[in-house]
C-alpha cells in the first residue's frame, strides 16, 4: 500500500509502518518531522529529512518538484532528476507522480525505475493547464520519446 501523506496530517506510526512506501512533498515532509527541510539543493539535508521520514515507513519517496525526488528503500537512498519541462500549472502534478509511481511498481518495475518513470508523467502533467485535464493517458505517454 502506497500512503500519500497529503495533506500532511497526523499519523500513528503504527498505521504509516503496515504501508509499503510513505509518498511527501517537501511541504508535507517538513509538517511530518517537525522543521522546514533547509536547501532542497543540499544533498545531505535531503538525506537527512529521508532518514526521518522512514521513522514513518521504511520505504519513502520525498519529491521536491522541478527537482526531482528521492527514492529511499532497504538500504539504498537514490536521488532521480525531473525531467525539464515548460510548467504551464503544476496542479495535479503530484497526484500523477503516486500514480504513475504505483503503476509501475504494479508492473514489476524497481522502485527507483518506477520514480523516474513517475517524473515523466509528472513532467508532461505540469505542461497542461487544470488537474485531471493535463494528465496524460496510457496512449498519450506510449507514443512520448523521451
Amino acid at each position: 500500500m502506497i500512503y500519500n501523506a497529503a495533506p500532511a496530517r497526523p499519523v500513528p506510526t503504527r498505521v504509516s509502518r503496515q504501508c509499503a512506501w510513505f509518498v511527501v512533498n517537501e511541504d508535507e515532509a517538513a509538517a511530518y518531522i517537525g522543521r522546514d527541510l533547509g536547501d532542497v539543493h543540499d544533498d545531505r539535508a535531503m538525506r537527512e529529512a529521508v532518514d526521518r521520514l522512514r521513522d514513518y515507513c521504511s520505504s519513502v519517496v520525498l519529491t521536491l518538484g522541478s527537482r526531482g525526488c528521492y527514492v529511499a528503500t532497504g538500504e539504498d537512498v537514490v536521488f532521480i532528476e525531473a525531467i525539464p519541462t515548460h510548467a504551464v500549472d503544476s496542479t495535479g502534478a503530484g497526484d500523477s507522480f503516486i500514480g504513475a509511481f504505483a503503476h509501475a511498481l504494479v508492473g514489476g518495475a524497481d522502485p527507483f525505475a518506477a520514480a523516474a518513470d513517475a517524473s515523466r508523467v509528472a513532467s508532461i502533467t505540469v505542461e497542461g493547464l487544470g488537474a485531471q485535464s493535463s494528465m496524460p493517458t496510457h496512449e498519450v505517454l506510449s507514443r512520448e520519446v523521451l
